[in-house]
């Protein structure tokens, strides 16, 4: 079996227990590697894998001049990919256990404040749907802390808006309960009322659900019209978990809320609380039936 063969095997284990969002994740970051390894190394057979080809690759991506966070994430893949072909006997050793990560960036992330949200706000145009879908995307990430994936899988059945809160499943397969914010509700009928009917949440203009490629658009347009230009994704749920410990909400709630499996990195949002605290940011505020939630939970 060559090379490519091992990888699409690979890649077909990972979609049996994966998600479809993480089997891409594989396969963009495998693209990668193999772009590299086709230029310097034969194909044809698995032996090319040993310990010199997974440290020059690691070298190789220190070179692209890129932060160790996202170096670390490339590798990430080729670690899962090596143990694989390890594990089902291609090749006679697990390599990359010998190639250590590289040190986190330590570059503090400063979550959204007031004014920034603001700006973003005013690029919403609620009369028309598209932008009042993105709207909803947008508050969802940040005033519930939905990953980009959560959002994009939701239905319409996920929401109750009697009860204001969103069941969902969500990374690594385990359901959720998030609080829906009041202001968010009516914003939703109004949405759902005047898309097509659709199993999922948020569509687009041919009434196909949105995809990864949909929130990024969105995200790239509204750093350019609003001029918050370090807004991502993940700055969103960010600023939601940072504004949660700043609130006065507890760790413990905060980990249930962001789907965490363990506290290790629930804790990061103290530290940046923390920070906002003692420089006076003007941190955006979350809703406050999220610190409601936080109450019932302690009483009952």
């Amino acid at each position: 079996m060559n090379c490519l063969d091992v990888k699409n095997e690979f890649l077909i284990n990972r979609s049996i227990y994966c998600s479809p969002e993480t089997v891409v994740f594989y396969d963009d970051s495998l693209k990668k590697f193999y772009d590299w390894l086709s230029l310097n190394y034969n194909l044809d057979s698995t032996s090319v894998f040993n310990l010199s080809v997974f440290q020059d690759y690691m070298l190789y991506l220190r070179d692209c001049n890129i932060k160790n966070t996202s170096i670390n994430t490339y590798f990430r893949a080729v670690r899962a990919f090596c143990s694989f072909m390890y594990d089902h006997g291609y090749i006679n050793k697990n390599y990359c256990i010998a190639v250590k990560s590289l040190r986190s960036d330590h570059e503090e992330k400063i979550p959204l404040t007031a004014s920034d949200v603001a700006s973003i706000d005013a690029c919403f145009d609620f009369t028309d749907m598209i932008s009042l879908r993105n709207y909803l995307i947008f508050h969802l990430m940040l005033d519930c802390g939905l990953r980009r994936g959560e959002v994009v899988n939701l239905k319409r059945s996920d929401f109750n808006f009697d009860l204001a809160f969103i069941s969902f499943i969500g990374k690594g397969s385990k359901k959720r309960v998030v609080p829906l914010p009041e202001f968010l509700i009516d914003y939703f009928k109004l949405y759902f009322d005047s898309v097509h009917s659709c199993e999922f949440a948020f569509v687009k203009n041919d009434n196909e659900p949105i995809n990864n490629s949909t929130v990024k658009m969105m995200i790239q347009r509204l750093k350019t019209a609003s001029g918050v230009k370090r807004l991502t994704a993940h700055l969103l749920r960010h600023t939601f978990a940072t504004s949660f410990i700043a609130g006065g909400g507890s760790l413990e709630f905060l980990r249930l809320l962001m789907g965490h499996s363990s506290y290790n990195v629930t804790l990061n949002y103290l530290h940046v609380a923390q920070i906002c605290d003692l420089l006076k940011v003007d941190l955006y505020k979350i809703d406050d039936c999220f610190f409601d939630f936080s109450q019932k939970k302690r009483s009952a």
